[in-house]
């Protein structure tokens, strides 16, 4: 779902979207950054919520809130202006992006520049 995952020239983690999905892309790198843990907490989220452990469930974080509800899941920045229309995805589209995520963070090493 991710076109290309890389670390920029001061070893962050950053991502490249496929077009019109740009907000899945600044979620992962402004919320989950790189924290395995907090992929693994929207994981079982999501799987919560798919399984109706849980209701449908709100989850803010630094610059979006993330809506999943059975099936679906919307992103939305909360600092955009102009602001820009909730993206929607399915909760597989999304799984998948946090699962490629989590895959790339845990694999790939950080190299340690200071500023």
């Amino acid at each position: 779902m991710l076109v290309a995952l890389y670390l920029d020239e001061l070893g962050i983690y950053r991502h490249g979207s496929v077009d019109g999905q740009e907000l899945l892309g600044s979620f992962l790198e402004e919320d989950i950054q790189s924290s395995i843990d907090s992929c693994d907490i929207v994981l079982q989220l999501l799987l919560d919520v798919e399984q109706g452990v849980r209701e449908p469930f709100e989850l803010t974080g630094n610059a979006h809130a993330v809506l999943m509800q059975p099936g679906k899941v919307s992103i939305e920045h909360l600092w955009l202006y102009p602001p820009v229309p909730p993206l929607e995805l399915t909760a597989e589209q999304f799984r998948q992006a946090l699962l490629e995520w989590r895959n790339f963070i845990a694999t790939t090493p950080r190299s340690d520049i200071s500023i």
